[in-house]
């Protein structure tokens, strides 16, 4: 069995989702800044006829921001809630086997719980996100302007 995936660069180490909970990838327009919200939450944004959460994925998973600079949003949805991922650079849809992923048991690091499995692809290694932890229960949803 095959699964496709958006694979992505947060600070030149490559991320996946899988693409069933991804609606798109947009450029970074104007984020407007949400008073007393978790410091990962970078704001709301207008796309289209809606209204989403930014999340900075770095700051959500505590990797040190050496690129300054975030170059995309990922939309994700996940069971009818829609947020912007911050992400350095989008990378390609891949195909992967279920032969290619390993679990997450073999992490022990803080980040554990945003990591559903490390794909073995040629030389790289790359970490599939829980995307449903890394939005969380409680963030701001996404409504209809």
């Amino acid at each position: 069995m095959n699964n496709q995936y958006v694979v992505f660069e947060l600070e030149k180490q490559n991320y996946a989702i899988d693409i069933n909970h991804v609606r798109e990838i947009t450029e970074i327009t104007e984020i407007t800044k949400v008073p007393n919200s978790n410091e990962y939450v970078k704001g709301i944004l207008k796309l289209r006829d809606s209204i989403i959460s930014i999340i900075d994925l770095k700051k959500r998973m505590s990797i040190e921001n050496k690129n300054k600079e975030k170059n995309k949003i990922l939309v994700v949805d996940i069971e009818n809630i829609q947020m912007g991922l911050l992400i350095d650079i989008a990378k390609d849809v891949k195909t992967f086997s279920v032969d290619q992923i390993d679990d997450s048991s073999i992490l022990s690091f803080k980040n554990e719980n945003y990591i559903n499995g490390i794909i073995r692809s040629e030389n790289d290694i790359i970490m599939i996100l829980n995307v449903k932890k890394i939005i969380g229960e409680n963030e701001t949803v996404t409504q209809s302007a």
